[in-house]
């Protein structure tokens, strides 16, 4: 853009000036430069120029001008021009879209879609993310539009239109469509109470008369009395892409002289007549078109408004210099110069076809199915709830008879019916929890705390009791440390609650157990080497191993032991099956993160959780200075041992390499990831994959991935982000010099959400890989793409 082009060169030039005029000049210039649009604005009254013709050439030629060039295809022509047409303002009719489809096939157009923003498809969305021409159409309709364009969402057909117009793309308004382009738009004011006048004087005459009991009181009801009536329009914020408030005939000048007297001085108006219009040129200025402009103004020194008429040019300076601008481009490309042959368009490989108007209807069937489903279920919601409520009253009666299977039915299909209450969740983990305890079955006691997670994640994690019947869960498993984490959690939620109170203590009894029996499996290891046997393969044994160990890498994956030694000694690989970390002795992890000569630390699969990962961070931040490889790989840390993990990234660690994935960590445990990357000036790889990260924290990622230097790939595959949030790592990938692979596969996007990333990624200083697998494409967009 010009304000680009124009810092650019404050920046890498040093300009000298010869006077304080010659840098009043320049400093003007750049002004005007900065302030110039990105593309021409056509504003037009009505639709009749759409159908005007000067010496037998169509008006619109003047916009076919003004079209960004596009690339070239695979046959070394120009591809099609894409339009995209928003009509909501008259109703979304067809007929009008289809004059002015046909209007632009006069010209070249003819890709052309209609977009209608109470629906808008993925396609037709893809379809407006790589258009050349944007068309707001007629209509009484204005503040309606206006609330749909602007709304924040998946959608954010607003912001799309900006974005296009920021890459180059043509904006055209028509009557209302225009108006939406300026700086207000008008809307009549609501009636209110009729003011009695005469009662107003009355009141005030009583007062002066009686001799009121201050002089204010006399003047207030004076004022009231002489305050003039309310205005019948007011304007309400636009686009305020075009430097000027908008009107269109009829009725327009009176509606425009009530706002711009409203708003003062330092607003431009404009009145566009039936017949014409005016264009917002890229160099600042407006020129009118085949009609008189009227241009309104306030003149804050009379206190009054000020007009004035604006003639358009000489038809051979504006549409007839565009014709020939048209024919030399043909010219040298070979083609025919006759009138028929002026304004054909290049057919596209990947025009519409009727592949795509087949996905558009399957499209509009699954939407009409949804909305038939949506209503369906809001109609019989009350009564789920209530069928609900009785069937989960059977499984309480069959808990409380131990009848566990039978429970476990009715619990869970009372959670069918009704999939938002809490009460089912925490009694299905409550009867997996006794179930698994029953016939030892260790997959139900993953599944209890799956129900627990569901009802803590309705809660928000304000339910003491789903924090204690995941604890139950890990408790009932052996899994202490996480009974003990979140047992910690309810006491913070419940501090009075003496079942979380028992637990803890059943469990703090359990870890002394633990421990004790820990030592004792160390002390048989200790025997069995000083006798001169070989050492038994169990975990206690690889806890005294890491505890001793002083090299430089260590991995563990899969019940497989790599180490590396400082001593350069041949790798060691101790291999058996099930040998994991000892859970009895996760402090241990604590003395491992101390080792200085530790360069690498990867764990995968195995239970860290948050009470492990408070353990490796404490030891790091005292003692890891040399780590620059830490992977922990579907560790079980979820948001709590995230936060400790990402606290390192603050620290003086000289972490490269930081691994995360499939760890739940969700968009709580993302905030200290992001305060980490804020602070760091070493990590260079971060993975992020499988961790339920949705679009709430990604402002502050794309913030961050902006103001760091280092970072050169960031993996946040198979999460739950949404074109929401690719708009904002659009803007950090924007500015960020330094990231060279973005990896969003797998994610919840769609194809607009594609293009949007890619033209960002096209002609980017550093990014060399962009992974959006998992993007449904349509084959011509696929072929396109591929090119």
């Amino acid at each position: 853009s010009h304000t680009h082009r124009a810092m650019h060169k404050t920046a890498t030039e040093t300009v000298r000036y010869s006077s304080i005029d010659e840098y009043l000049k320049a400093l003007e210039e750049r002004r005007t430069k900065e302030e110039s649009p990105c593309a021409a604005i056509f504003l037009l009254g009505s639709e009749a120029l759409l159908e005007h013709r000067d010496n037998g050439i169509p008006w619109l030629a003047r916009v076919r001008c003004e079209l960004p060039t596009r690339p070239l295809g695979p046959d070394g022509k120009e591809e099609a021009i894409r339009a995209t047409y928003i009509g909501y303002n008259d109703g979304d009719k067809p007929e009008t879209f289809q004059r002015f489809a046909a209007a632009f096939a006069n010209i070249g157009v003819k890709s052309m879609h209609h977009l209608k923003l109470t629906k808008p498809s993925a396609k037709v969305l893809a379809h407006l993310e790589q258009s050349d021409l944007i068309v707001l159409g007629p209509g009484p309709r204005e503040q309606e539009t206006w609330r749909y364009l602007m709304e924040i969402g998946e959608h954010a057909i607003g912001e799309r239109i900006k974005w296009r117009y920021w890459q180059g793309a043509v904006l055209l308004g028509v009557a209302a469509g225009a108006r939406l382009l300026g700086q207000k738009y008008f809307v009549k004011t609501p009636p209110r109470p009729k003011r009695d006048n005469k009662l107003a004087e009355k009141k005030a005459d009583t007062a002066a008369e009686t001799g009121a009991a201050s002089s204010s009181q006399a003047d207030e009801a004076k004022e009231q009395a002489e305050c003039p009536p309310d205005p019948e329009y007011f304007g309400m914020k636009a686009f305020e892409i075009v430097p000027a408030i908008l009107g269109s005939e009829p009725g327009g000048m009176e509606q425009l002289e009530s706002i711009i007297n409203q708003a003062g001085s330092g607003y431009n108006g404009f009145c566009l007549p039936t017949s014409g219009g005016i264009i917002f040129n890229t160099d600042g200025s407006f020129e009118p078109v085949n009609a008189l402009v009227t241009h309104v103004k306030y003149n804050w020194k009379i206190r009054e408004l000020e007009s004035c008429l604006i003639c358009p040019p000489n038809p051979t300076e504006g549409l007839m210099t565009c014709v020939a601008w048209l024919r030399r481009q043909r010219a040298k490309a070979g083609l025919k110069d006759t009138e028929s042959a002026l304004f054909e368009g290049v057919e596209s490989l990947w025009s519409d076809d009727e592949d795509e108007k087949e996905e558009d209807d399957d499209e509009e069937e699954r939407r009409t199915m949804n909305k038939i489903v949506n209503e369906r279920e809001a109609a019989t919601k009350k009564e789920n709830e209530r069928i609900s409520n009785g069937i989960r009253e059977s499984g309480i009666g069959c808990f409380r008879r131990q009848e566990w299977e039978r429970a476990l039915a009715y619990f869970r299909r009372a959670a069918e019916l009704d999939p938002t209450d809490i009460r089912t969740y925490l009694n299905i983990s409550a009867t997996l929890t006794k179930l698994g305890e029953a016939i030892c079955e260790e997959q139900l006691f993953q599944e209890a705390v799956l129900a627990a997670d569901k009802a803590l994640q309705l809660s928000n994690g304000s339910s003491g009791k789903a924090w204690y019947r995941r604890a139950s869960a890990f408790f009932v498993a052996g899994e202490l440390n996480e009974a003990l984490y979140d047992l910690d959690a309810a006491n913070r939620v419940e501090p009075s609650n003496a079942d979380v109170k028992a637990l803890r203590q059943r469990v703090k009894e359990e870890q002394e157990n633990g421990t004790w029996s820990y030592m004792s499996d160390c002390k048989k290891l200790s025997e069995a080497e000083a006798a001169g046997r070989a050492k038994p393969t169990c975990s206690a044994g690889l806890m005294q191993l890491l505890e001793e160990f002083n090299g430089f890498s260590v991995a563990l994956h899969d019940g497989q032991l790599f180490v590396e030694w400082v001593d350069e000694r041949a790798e060691k690989e101790m291999s058996a099956e099930g040998i994991h970390l000892d859970r009895r002795a996760l402090w241990i992890l604590e003395n491992l993160g101390k080792r200085s000569s530790l360069k690498s630390l990867s764990f995968q699969r195995e239970i860290v959780g948050p009470w492990g990962a408070q353990f490796l961070a404490k030891g790091l931040r005292q003692g890891g200075a040399g780590l620059e490889t830490l992977i922990l790989d579907e560790c079980r840390l979820r948001a709590e041992g995230a936060s400790m993990i990402g606290s390192l990234l603050s620290s003086d660690l000289r972490l490269f390499e930081l691994s995360l994935c499939g760890n739940n960590i969700g968009d709580s445990g993302l905030v200290k990831i992001i305060e980490g990357i804020n602070s760091n000036s070493t990590l260079e790889k971060l993975y992020l994959r499988r961790n339920k990260i949705g679009d709430q924290r990604i402002p502050l990622l794309a913030q961050a991935l902006g103001d760091n230097e280092e970072l050169k790939l960031l993996d946040l595959g198979d999460n739950l982000i949404t074109f929401t949030g690719a708009l904002h790592l659009c803007s950090g990938l924007r500015a960020s010099e330094s990231l060279q692979q973005l990896l969003l596969a797998h994610n919840k996007l769609r194809v607009d959400s594609l293009w949007r990333l890619a033209s960002i990624g096209i002609g980017h200083p550093s990014l060399l890989l962009l992974d959006l697998r998992g993007v449904r494409v349509g084959v011509r967009d696929w072929q396109k793409n591929s090119e």
